[in-house]
């Protein structure tokens, strides 16, 4: 079993361990729901230091200035395409052609990719899967 399957299965063997005895009449619907919620609450600890175990040791430890970079560098995608998007609209054309609208294309296309990029950054630093310092 791999190591993330196995966290689960343990996380699920806690949840049942901790389960008060079923009665006759089954579960109370908020026995249930108290079960379910610390599955969710194991399941997402387990999912949490595997993240950290895994994504931790790739990249050094970092400080915040080390970050700036990456954050200029969206900064720069984003200013390219607004002022692709203004060249454009202050063009004589009364609509962009086609070589236009692919350069357009192009800068959102890059400018996106590095907006989802910096924000899974900003979610491993705010959970916890990397270490960055002042």
């Amino acid at each position: 079993m791999k190591p993330a399957a196995q966290m689960i299965a343990r996380a699920v063997d806690t949840v049942r361990q901790s389960a008060p005895p079923c009665r006759d009449q089954g579960p109370s619907p908020m026995s249930t729901d108290i079960n379910k919620n610390r599955l969710r609450l194991e399941m997402d600890r387990a999912l949490r230091d595997l993240n950290r175990e895994i994504i931790n040791p790739q990249l050094p430890e970092m400080h915040l200035d080390d970050l700036k970079p990456a954050m200029a560098m969206v900064a720069r995608a984003r200013a390219r395409y607004l002022k692709r998007l203004l060249d454009i609209a202050a063009s004589d054309q009364e609509l962009p052609d086609a070589k236009q609208i692919a350069s357009l294309h192009a800068a959102r296309v890059t400018y996106e990719e590095l907006v989802t990029a910096i924000r899974a950054l900003e979610t491993a630093i705010e959970r916890g899967y990397l270490d960055v310092k002042r």
